[in-house]
């Protein structure tokens, strides 16, 4: 009988845990592109929040693999960067529509591992250039309660289980002695 409480109250943890998970979020694919000098040279997409604003797609440029359409000088001192210079625009759109660019005179690379024609912007890069294309970016967001409860919800589904096996094999083992 007390197995059946305990179920009953396993069961409303799982289901409030899951309540406070937090909504599923829609995204969207945001193309990334750099001009020097008026001439398109880097292309990426990636994706951003369907319901996220400027800023915070800005914010996620760096996640940006950006193909090189044409080739890319490393830095003379580290293969795996490059910086660029002279009329730097970096865009980034959703389909046609342009959400936010930014006109630097700057613009330093980092290369994808083991990719020769992949870039990325380094973090201090996406935030330099947030403040050129007039975004204050968020501050970044560390685990939510949601994400907490839900781990939660599923240490003590794990743990239920655990306990109802155990008590199984328990019961199992003394009805098997008594015969």
């Amino acid at each position: 009988m007390r197995h059946r409480y305990f179920f009953s109250a396993f069961v409303l943890a799982v289901l409030l845990s899951l309540d406070h998970a937090g909504p599923a979020l829609a995204a969207k694919a945001i193309e990334a592109r750099i001009e020097q000098n008026g001439k398109v040279i880097l292309k990426g997409v990636y994706t951003g929040g369907d319901g996220a604003d400027a800023a915070e797609i800005w914010a996620d440029l760096g996640l940006a693999w950006l193909k090189a359409l044409q080739e890319i000088p490393a830095d003379p001192s580290d293969s795996q960067q490059a910086t660029l210079t002279g009329e730097i625009r970096i865009v980034v759109s959703w389909g046609r529509n342009p959400i936010a660019s930014a006109q630097v005179d700057k613009l330093r690379l980092v290369r994808v591992s083991g990719k020769s024609d992949q870039w990325q912007i380094p973090r201090a890069e996406v935030e330099r250039t947030a403040e050129a294309a007039g975004l204050q970016l968020p501050t970044p967001v560390r685990l939510h309660g949601g994400w907490i409860a839900g781990i939660i919800g599923v240490c003590v589904l794990l743990g239920g289980l655990v306990w109802l096996v155990v008590r199984y094999l328990r019961k199992h083992q003394i009805s098997q002695k008594e015969i």
